[in-house]
């Protein structure tokens, strides 16, 4: 390879003949109609061409090339940190919340912290009592009752909460009474069926139509048109500034 780039800077002063026979070695076509100066530039087109070949055995290609990348040039991307999203268990906040989710479903969050248990057993001085949940509405009372630890969730489905007010209460259940720590948002529930109330009103009254004409046109309900009524304003508009109108 070095001796073929020597030959490149000499290559200026061989003979024709020389240059020539280098072509015939390089299998260079149509050598035999070149002058001298197309042999010494096709044979450096050549040497240049071997250079390159030769180079991009051992060269990484340009790292501008797109669509092309070699081992050394790959850089592992570090993957981001893993952040922990899981939710604490408990919130210690005494809480209670009931959700609609249809006619006939319904969904109840709640958490009781141990402090509000420890002042209600303080008070009552009772140590024996079930956490219960119970679903309740304004027209048939207490419907569902589910016992419940101090924190979870529940989904009530019920057809009788169809169209009745509604909410869940969270307390404890002692000797087969219930006594109250929380009382949830009430809630008026859907209804499946077509509503029997008239909340629209109709106007199909003839005489009311043509009043409301009447008061938008503050008393010039004689027009016809507004093409009418746009003449009338202009040929008054054009008499007050002298102005004729046709």
């Amino acid at each position: 390879m070095f001796k073929e780039s020597l030959k490149m800077v000499v290559l200026e002063s061989l003979s024709k003949n020389e240059l020539y026979e280098m072509a015939k070695a390089k299998n260079i076509r149509g050598r035999s109609k070149m002058s001298r100066d197309e042999l010494i530039r096709a044979l450096k087109d050549e040497v240049n061409s071997e250079i390159l070949v030769e180079k991009s055995k051992f060269d990484p290609l340009p790292s501008d090339m797109v669509g092309y990348s070699t081992k050394g040039e790959e850089n592992e991307i570090a993957s981001p940190a893993k952040i922990d999203y899981r939710l604490p268990e408990t919130y210690n906040y005494d809480m209670l919340m009931f959700l609609p989710i249809d006619a006939k479903r319904a969904y109840v969050c709640w958490e009781v912290t141990k402090s509000k248990l420890t002042e209600f057993v303080e008070d009552t001085n009772i140590l024996n009592f079930k956490l219960v949940l119970k679903l309740v509405t304004n027209g048939m009372g207490e419907i569902s009752r589910v016992k419940v630890d101090l924190s979870g969730n529940y989904f009530f489905s019920n057809p009788m909460l169809e169209d009745q007010e509604a909410w869940a209460e969270i307390g404890l259940e002692v000797n087969g009474q219930f006594k109250t720590l929380m009382r949830s948002n009430s809630f008026k529930m859907p209804a499946e069926r077509v509503s029997d109330r008239d909340d629209v009103l109709y106007m199909t009254v003839r005489e009311n139509v043509e009043r409301i004409i009447h008061l938008s046109l503050k008393g010039m309900d004689g027009y016809y048109s507004s093409i009418e009524l746009y003449k009338d304003v202009l040929k008054s508009i054009s008499s007050k500034n002298n102005v004729e109108w046709r």
